[in-house]
C-alpha cells in the first residue's frame, strides 16, 4: 500500500455496563458506525480496501 486516506471519523453511543447496548455484539455496533459513515459520505464501498476500527472502553 503506497497511499492511505482518512475519509471521516464516526463513533457509536456510549453505554453503561449491562445497559441498553449490552445485548449488541461489538461487530454489529461497528457495522452501524460503518453504515453511518457511508450514509453521510459519497464513498463507494467497493473502493475501500481496509477499515481500521478501535475500541476505547470495552466494559460491555
Amino acid at each position: 500500500m503506497t497511499e492511505a486516506y482518512v475519509i471521516d471519523a464516526v463513533r457509536t453511543a456510549v453505554g453503561k455496563r449491562g445497559g441498553a447496548l449490552a445485548g449488541i455484539h461489538p461487530v454489529d455496533l461497528g457495522a452501524l458506525a460503518w453504515r453511518g459513515l457511508l450514509d453521510r459520505t459519497d464513498i463507494d464501498p467497493a473502493a475501500v480496501d481496509d477499515v481500521i476500527a478501535g475500541c476505547v472502553d470495552a466494559i460491555g
